[in-house]
């Protein structure tokens, strides 16, 4: 996942994307172009968008989920303490989820 500042040319960042393998292409309610690659390709992919001179203002290989989970307030309230309690344990390293609801920071 790259994003881009608002200031980012969306044209020819869009373009350079494309050519160089994205996946996916969203721009976010902050207005930052948000672009999405294979983890794969993801160091081939920033090489050319630093040689393009394009200003990065965020980039790393993460899970994104391909599909999201919208739970109701009564799941919720019982997935969440556990999603937490996982989180505090020295044994694990990350926790991943694919819930929507933003009353949990994952």
């Amino acid at each position: 996942m790259v994003i881009f500042s608002e200031s980012a040319d969306e044209g020819a960042v869009m373009e350079m994307a494309m050519s160089a393998g994205a996946e996916n292409l969203e721009i976010s309610q902050q207005g930052k172009l948000i672009i999405y690659c294979p983890p794969d390709v993801f160091g081939e992919f920033l090489a050319t968008i630093k040689s393009n001179e394009l200003q990065v203002e965020f980039a790393e290989v993460a899970r994104i989920p391909r599909s999201r989970l919208d739970l109701d307030e009564s799941i919720l309230g019982k997935v969440i303490p556990l999603i937490e309690s996982l989180k505090e344990r020295d044994d694990i390293d990350v926790v991943n989820s694919d819930l929507t609801n933003p009353t949990i920071n994952i």
